[in-house]
């Protein structure tokens, strides 16, 4: 009995080791229609405004190759905004190391001049420098993770200045340098794109 469960584990471990390197040939995220949740704090406290604008330039700054179908999307309590984009097989196989996908990222930030650092075989460390009238502008620092074909998620802080009128509404005086720090966290919702 023993030796039969032994063996299970060992196909299952076979089975899902199969589908990791059948993702890695093809690239390192595997297709399919992928949902993202952000957040953003500023000086520990999250921002509704500014979730509210982050959530349009977004929407705005979707790859023309992912945008079918992509929504994008703010919850009730409107500290969390989320989006769903289809990742088509012909862009997944490009996204072959952390380094190529760090170069889509970037350009998804178009208010910000994303520098990588090192890469490994699964992150790509970054710093830079973001300058967005409506939003942030600043220094940043941060971290890109492809925690397999299924998952990513990246973080960035810095210091930095937001509008008055972000700064007022969360009771920090107009004009102070604050602390800024953003997250996402993907995950590949459906195996295709819908």
């Amino acid at each position: 009995m023993q030796k039969r469960v032994v063996v299970k584990v060992l196909v299952g471990a076979a089975m899902v080791m199969g589908t990791v390197m059948q993702a890695s040939a093809a690239g390192i995220l595997l297709p399919g229609q992928w949902r993202s949740d952000y957040r953003l704090s500023i000086n520990g406290r999250d921002s509704n405004l500014v979730m509210s604008q982050f959530i349009t330039q977004i929407g705005s700054a979707i790859p023309t190759q992912v945008k079918t179908g992509s929504r994008v999307g703010l919850n009730s309590a409107g500290n969390l905004s989320s989006s769903s984009v289809c990742l088509p097989e012909a862009v997944a196989s490009t996204l072959t190391t952390p380094s190529a996908f760090f170069n889509m990222f970037s350009k998804m930030n178009p208010y910000c001049t994303l520098v990588p650092g090192q890469a490994t075989a699964t992150s790509v460390p970054f710093t830079g420098r973001c300058s967005d009238a409506f939003s942030y502008t600043g220094n940043v620092s941060g971290s890109l993770q492809v925690v397999d074909g299924s998952n990513w998620s990246v973080t960035m802080e810095g210091a930095g200045k937001f509008p008055d009128a972000v700064l007022t509404a969360l009771n920090i005086p107009a004009k102070t340098t604050v602390m800024m720090r953003s997250s996402a966290k993907s995950y590949r919702a459906y195996y295709k794109c819908i």
